[in-house]
């Protein structure tokens, strides 16, 4: 199967048809046994070792005992591949950790995880009993403005058309914090902005109220 890479040559993103099944975006696997980015455990997409680059249209930290292991932090990371589908890769241990700290600076210069390129590193590790891993280690490089902006378009139109990104499977584990990720339990955040419109609303015409005596006393 072709295009199966991440997209992050953000103009190829004008061309192309966003597929999404709610819930359930393709899932890649993050395998830091092999060093390798994969679809669903079946289908390499990188090479072993090979860095590769993403540009998450949402991003999620959770913990939870997830697929029958003991609970702990994991990340999911959602793009769009080349093919145009929703997708996500998940990883966890001392990877999100790497992340955490790599994550310091934006937060400091105010920018998101769904703002920037992604440069994702795999550096090969050994265990004491000699078995080599991989450790992921992540780099960031602003988004241009004119990038930034085709990017947010992007998200608009996929919480305009599908309402949430999310994965289904994954949903009920515990939230430490996220970026453009609902699920259909939540209200959309169309629904949140016109809720905070119609209290402004209330609270403007309830404001009028309280000044019109007083005008009518001036």
């Amino acid at each position: 199967m072709k295009n199966l890479n991440p997209i992050t040559d953000l103009k190829k993103l004008e061309k192309i048809e966003i597929r999404y099944m709610p819930g359930n975006p393709r899932s890649y696997r993050l395998d830091l046994g092999k060093g390798v980015l994969n679809l669903e455990g079946r289908e390499q997409v990188t090479k072993p070792g090979a860095d590769f680059q993403v540009v998450p249209v949402a991003f999620r930290c959770l913990e939870d005992g997830l697929f029958g292991q003991d609970r702990k932090k994991w990340c999911e990371v959602y793009f769009i591949n080349e093919s145009g589908h929703l997708s996500v890769f998940m990883f966890h241990g001392y990877s999100v950790q790497n992340l955490s700290e790599s994550a310091r600076d934006l937060f400091y210069e105010n920018k998101g995880l769904c703002e920037v390129l992604w440069d994702v590193k795999l550096v090969k590790k050994a265990t004491k009993e000699d078995k080599p891993y991989y450790m992921a280690f992540f780099d960031f490089t602003p988004l241009k403005e004119e990038e930034l902006k085709k990017h947010q378009a992007l998200i608009d139109d996929i919480e305009a058309t599908y309402f949430h990104i999310y994965r289904s499977d994954t949903m009920e584990a515990k939230t430490l914090y996220s970026q453009n990720y609902s699920t259909h339990l939540e209200p959309t955040r169309a629904e949140i902005e016109a809720e905070k419109e119609r209290q402004s609303a209330l609270i403007a015409e309830f404001s009028d109220k309280e000044q019109e005596p007083q005008a009518k006393a001036a």
